[in-house]
């Protein structure tokens, strides 16, 4: 089981979403996955409670006690999003990029991605950046891409230094720099990134 960093906004504060699904969380945590869904479910259909939204997407996604189904997936990091779930508002970002059970919208995914960052999954910043350095979805600007990822890649995220080794070794012209680039993926690297290494 794929461990996921949720993080509440503001406005969830006054309501403890993970008190409510405990139920659920310990139903997932045995394996019983039939009992877990439907609880998640009926928090998620009932009670309108974004985080069970975003377990239900996890179920598609990771195929626990079901088929794995991208486009359902997809449909519940939607949901989720809405509900200011950091890591859901990412995935659902992903599902617009890639167009997952619709056309590819990147202009949509940049919007979420940026979403995303300022709820919490700061790598999102880094996601971002990549749209901004290629110009797909939001205007080419490798400029801003690099602001975008420097402050996440600062923070010695690795994949958000890998990201600045990759800007800085393939991205556009005026932001290459092969000095900076092995100096990411050297941080990269001692951080255990293998692609990096």
């Amino acid at each position: 089981m794929a461990a996921v960093l949720v993080v509440s906004s503001p406005v969830q504060a006054k309501r403890d979403l993970s008190t409510e699904l405990r139920h659920a969380q310990r139903y997932l945590a045995n394996g019983d996955y039939e009992k877990a869904y439907a609880e998640y479910l009926r928090f998620a259909t009932e009670k309108n409670n974004p985080l069970a939204m975003f377990s239900i997407a996890l179920f598609y996604r990771n195929g626990w006690g079901r088929p794995e189904n991208e486009e359902k997936a997809c449909a519940w990091f939607g949901k989720a999003a809405e509900g200011d779930i950091p890591a859901a508002a990412h995935f659902f970002a992903e599902c617009l990029e890639t167009g997952v059970g619709r056309p590819s919208d990147p202009a949509k995914a940049a919007i979420w991605y940026e979403r995303a960052g300022r709820l919490g999954h700061i790598l999102s910043f880094c996601t971002l950046a990549e749209l901004y350095m290629e110009g797909r979805g939001v205007p080419k600007n490798p400029e801003k891409a690099l602001s975008l990822c420097r402050p996440v890649a600062d923070k010695s995220v690795v994949k958000a230094e890998v990201y600045m080794g990759r800007f800085r070794l393939e991205g556009d012209e005026s932001v290459r720099n092969l000095e900076e680039a092995f100096a990411w993926f050297e941080r990269a690297a001692q951080g255990n990134s293998p692609e990096a290494q």
